[in-house]
This record gives C-alpha cells, sequence and structure tokens, in this order.
C-alpha cells in the first residue's frame, strides 16, 4: 500500500517537473534566452526594489486578514506568526505545484501555533475562498472595463462563471440558515452511516464551519477590505514592474490579466507556475502590443520577487530548525 502510494506521488512528480520543462523548452525555442535577459538587464532596479517591499507588504496585511479569521475559529495565533508563516511559504511556493499547495504548509504552521487541526484547516480554507473571489471580482470588473478584452467572449464567460461560483460558495458558508440546515443533514446522515470516532471529526469540522455564522457584519468586512488592500498592494507591485520595463500596458488590462494568471498557477500542474506563468503572459499581452521577450523578462521579474521572499522565508525556517535543535 505505502509503496503503490509513493509511486503514485513519484509518478505525479514525473508529470509535473515534465509540463513545466515542456512549457520552457517550448517558450525558449520561441525566443532566446539572451535575448529575454537582455530586456531583464534594463529593468529599473529602484522600481524592482520597491515592488519586492510591496509584496512583503501585502504579506502582512494578509496576516492581519488571517488573524481575523483565525480569531472566529478561537485560535490563540498573532499576526506576527501569522505573518512568518506567510514569509516561511513562500520559501516552500518555490518547489511546490500550484499555489494552492501552499495552503497545506500554511495549514501545517498554524496547527504548531495553535494544536487545533480542524480549526486550522477550516481558517485555512475560507483564507483561500475569500481571496478567490476578491481576486476574480477585480478582474472580471477590469476585464469589462477593456474594450479589447471584450472581443475575447470566451475568456469572459470564463471570468463570468468563476465569480458567479466564487460569490455564491462565499454567500452559502455565511448564510446562517442555509449553513444550520445543512449542518444539522450532515450531523443527522453521519450519526447512521459512520463509526463513533469519525463522526466527532465531522461534528468538529461542521462546528468550526458554524463559526463564521457568528462573525459581526463589521469582522467581515473588515476580512473583505484586508483582503481587497493587499490585492492592491499586489497590483502596485505589477505597476511597478511594468514600468521598470518601460510596458506600455493599460491599467485595466494589468489587473484582468494578473487576475487570469493568479488563477491559473493555483492548477497543481507545474512548480511555483513555471511555464504556465510565462506562456499565458506571452498569449494575453500580445494583442497589447507587447514582444515575447518583454512578456518573458516581466514573467521573471515577477519570479524573482517569489525567490527574494522565499529565500527569506528559507531563513526565517532555518533559524527556528536551529532555535527547535
Amino acid at each position: 500500500m505505502i509503496d503503490s502510494k509513493r509511486g503514485r506521488s513519484v509518478a505525479l512528480f514525473a508529470i509535473q517537473v515534465s509540463i513545466s520543462s515542456l512549457f520552457l523548452a517550448y517558450i525558449l525555442q520561441l525566443t532566446p534566452l539572451d535575448q529575454i535577459l537582455s530586456t531583464v538587464n534594463r529593468a529599473i532596479p529602484s522600481l524592482v526594489f520597491l515592488a519586492i517591499v510591496l509584496m512583503g507588504l501585502e504579506k502582512y496585511v494578509l496576516a492581519f486578514q488571517l488573524k481575523r479569521i483565525t480569531d472566529g475559529q478561537g485560535m490563540n495565533v498573532s499576526a506576527y506568526q501569522i505573518f512568518r508563516i506567510n514569509v516561511m511559504t513562500s520559501f516552500y511556493e518555490l518547489f511546490l505545484p500550484g499555489t494552492i499547495a501552499s495552503g497545506v504548509i500554511r495549514w501545517f504552521k498554524l496547527i504548531q501555533q495553535s494544536n487545533m487541526k480542524i480549526s486550522a484547516l477550516v481558517a485555512i480554507g475560507f483564507n483561500r475562498l475569500i481571496q478567490t473571489v476578491v481576486l476574480i471580482l477585480l478582474g472580471g470588473i477590469c476585464w469589462s472595463l477593456d474594450p479589447r478584452a471584450k472581443e475575447e467572449g470566451v475568456a469572459g464567460l470564463f471570468v463570468f462563471f468563476l465569480l458567479m461560483g466564487g460569490i455564491i460558495l462565499y454567500a452559502l458558508s455565511t448564510n446562517s440558515q442555509f449553513f444550520s440546515d445543512i449542518s444539522k443533514r450532515i450531523e443527522k446522515t453521519v450519526s447512521v452511516f459512520m463509526p463513533v470516532s469519525f463522526q466527532r471529526r465531522i461534528t468538529s469540522f461542521v462546528n468550526a464551519l458554524g463559526n463564521f455564522q457568528r462573525l459581526s457584519f463589521n469582522t467581515k468586512l473588515e476580512i473583505f477590505t484586508l483582503t481587497l488592500g493587499a490585492n492592491l498592494l499586489s497590483i502596485g507591485g505589477w505597476v511597478l514592474l511594468t514600468e521598470a520595463l518601460m510596458l506600455q500596458v493599460p491599467l485595466v488590462t494589468l489587473l484582468w490579466i494578473r487576475s487570469c494568471i493568479a488563477i491559473l498557477v493555483m492548477i497543481p500542474i507545474s512548480f511555483a507556475g513555471l511555464g504556465v506563468r510565462e506562456g499565458s503572459l506571452m498569449a494575453l499581452l500580445f494583442p497589447y502590443g507587447i514582444a515575447m521577450d518583454e512578456a518573458l523578462a516581466f514573467s521573471v521579474l515577477l519570479f524573482f520577487m517569489r525567490i527574494c521572499w522565499g529565500m527569506i522565508g528559507g531563513l526565517l525556517e532555518a533559524c527556528d530548525l536551529f532555535v527547535r535543535r
């Protein structure tokens, strides 16, 4: 059984490495590496540095957002501890397939701080849900304001259905009456078919979800506002990188493309979004007059920001391991 699981893990790892490698090999065939590096070298260092700082501020704001969510679960975790978790997770994101996988790291580290497995799991899930809803909301609004983007009707429908799905999930997760009815049905079902030990876990999970129903309107608004603020800081970083490379991209275009890229790199098909991010940026920026080498240089700088915070996260992780020893 263990060998079978290990075999599947190795096969999945090999597939993800192959996908990233094939994407990058094809991209480098289209645009020579020296041409990409030449475009990267023309970037204004001070603007790139400011973009890196904004990424750190984004992680800091998201720490307060998750703090509000964990408070609702009765977890005693400080915003500073969550900020450290966010930064340390940046290190693991360099090696993980898809950004959704980073939620597992955050969950594990929250457990280390609070020893509340179910509450931590629900908090991470709700955190991902609200971030995705805000991300798609911003992207959908900006897509509708971009005249050229509306020519791509299929892409618009895709964004629309993603947005509607996210809003419905968020609304259902915070609707007291709906949740009360569903939780009663779940508890009734598990009491008949599940063993007692498993029933307790299901009940704990349902109770943890129920904590969101008891959040005040002001708390929910604060969580939404902090999530929006973090997205605005991320947008600021993207704008600084386009200015650093002197790319002429309309702001509304940049915003909806950012949302599309963020959704695509969530999918666990390549490591750290390599290949997926580069290919998507080339395809989405091309209609706006951005050459392949410029799109790839922009992608390199985006990844460079992640490497910088990943290195800081790796140092924090190493310090924690040293202290525990």
